[in-house]
């Protein structure tokens, strides 16, 4: 489900929709041969703008997004927030998510992919891509800790602040958190919600 994050600023990014974008879920997709349901399938979310549809986590929006992108930008946009490749983290043992070539992801694969299934991701590899979203788009090298002290106190080693690429322009950071803010106050991350503070989630 956090995935459906990734989908929405590839698309974002790549023009193929915009905040005023309007989706019609009737609970399931025909795809190919294969009919793909709504998490909530057999009731539907009917209309629904970008951020109610990110908010209800709705499946079929995310089917619209990918169909409209193509396999090509799709996969240009995973490369770019770096889930086709380890984070190459700061620590011994990190694995490679798991997902379809791209000459092997038809449009099944592709319309499954867009709401995270058939897809394998770790937590920091996702985590490290919403990250982004947060950071202005730029993916950062993640780090175990940010630096090393002596029992004086004193800094003996740092790690400095590495982008690794930019995953998305500023404009569409700002408008995924932007929708990750609605998905806390009117969608289900009702529970993030923290005093005093902006709060965007999945």
């Amino acid at each position: 489900s956090v995935f459906k994050l990734i989908t929405t600023s590839i698309a974002l990014d790549a023009g193929v929709t915009s905040l005023d974008d309007t989706f019609t879920c009737g609970g399931f997709l025909y795809v190919a041969d294969r009919k793909l349901r709504c998490w909530n399938y057999p009731k539907a979310h009917g209309k629904e703008d970008l951020s109610k549809a990110v908010a209800n986590s709705c499946n079929v929006a995310m089917m619209h997004l990918v169909s409209r992108m193509g396999r090509e930008t799709f996969y240009a946009g995973l490369e770019a927030f770096g889930l086709l490749e380890k984070t190459g983290v700061d620590f011994p043992g990190e694995a490679k998510n798991l997902i379809v070539s791209e000459k092997n992801a038809g449009p099944v694969e592709l319309a499954t992919m867009s709401y995270g299934q058939g897809i394998a991701l770790s937590p920091l590899s996702i985590t490290n891509a919403v990250c982004a979203i947060a950071n202005g788009g730029y993916l950062l090298e993640p780090h175990i800790v940010k630096e090393i002290c002596d029992s004086e106190g004193n800094v003996v080693e740092s790690y400095g602040r590495t982008v690794k690429s930019i995953a998305i322009t500023s404009q569409t950071s700002a408008d995924v958190r932007q929708i990750m803010e609605y998905v806390v106050y009117n969608g289900g991350g009702g529970k993030a919600k923290v005093a005093g503070y902006r709060v965007g989630g999945k």
